[in-house]
């Protein structure tokens, strides 16, 4: 059984001014039961 509850893929952070993204690619499963930041 998978216990993920959020995946992310190639999720992007972009601000206003700005050439390129802050982050990119962003890839990321996060399961149930962890607290995740960035």
């Amino acid at each position: 059984m998978n216990d993920a509850v959020i995946t992310l893929n190639g999720l992007e952070k972009r601000f206003p001014g700005m050439d390129k993204p802050a982050v990119a690619p962003l890839d990321c499963t996060i399961h149930a039961g962890y607290v995740t930041g960035l």
